[in-house]
């Protein structure tokens, strides 16, 4: 796991303090997605249209970008506050451990979630696409520490409550939370 590599002050952004709200965000072939520097989910293949809902800490900033500039992007950001965590002076970004990969196919099952990208500590994406259609992903955290994938998924139906998808963006509005009344 990734915990015993954070700082105090890092703990404070990466373990949730609130209810945790799923962000859903429409992924188009050959991008990136970043759960601080913390982790990075790729998008390599899919015949159709997939979407990523990501169970993390609010306070940990996400970025999209082109896979082909990913790598480029993390070395340039790595210990800025466009990625939050890590954080620290140059010898600690220095000893940070480099990002390995770990691919892994799922197969869509329509509207729901079909499977769970888990990337250690930092959360876990929930992977929807098409039925039938084979979705391969790349993820990556600190040594390939806590990734794997996880099928059936945790909340398939995560994806069904997210809001609109915000004019010019990748980003989905704000899910619907339901809390029942007691």
């Amino acid at each position: 796991q990734l915990l015993n590599l954070l700082s105090h002050e890092e703990l404070m952004q990466v373990l949730p303090r609130h209810l945790l709200v799923p962000r859903t965000f429409y992924m188009k072939l050959g991008t990136s997605l970043f759960i601080a520097g913390l982790a990075r989910l790729d998008l390599l293949y899919s015949s159709h249209k997939v979407r990523f809902t990501l169970f993390c800490s609010s306070d940990l900033p996400i970025s999209i970008v082109p896979t082909s500039e990913a790598s480029s992007f993390y070395r340039s950001y790595l210990g800025t506050e466009m990625l939050g965590v890590p954080m620290g002076n140059e010898e600690r970004i220095k000893q940070w451990p480099h990002l390995q990969p770990c691919n892994f196919t799922i197969t869509g099952i329509g509207s729901k979630s079909a499977a769970d990208v888990v990337l250690s500590s930092a959360g876990f994406i929930a992977v929807q696409g098409e039925l039938d259609a084979p979705i391969d992903v790349r993820g990556w955290t600190p040594g390939s520490r806590g990734l794997y994938l996880r099928d059936p998924p945790m909340l398939p139906q995560a994806v069904t409550m997210r809001g609109k998808l915000k004019r010019g963006s990748v980003a989905y509005a704000q899910h619907k939370m339901r809390v029942p009344k007691i």
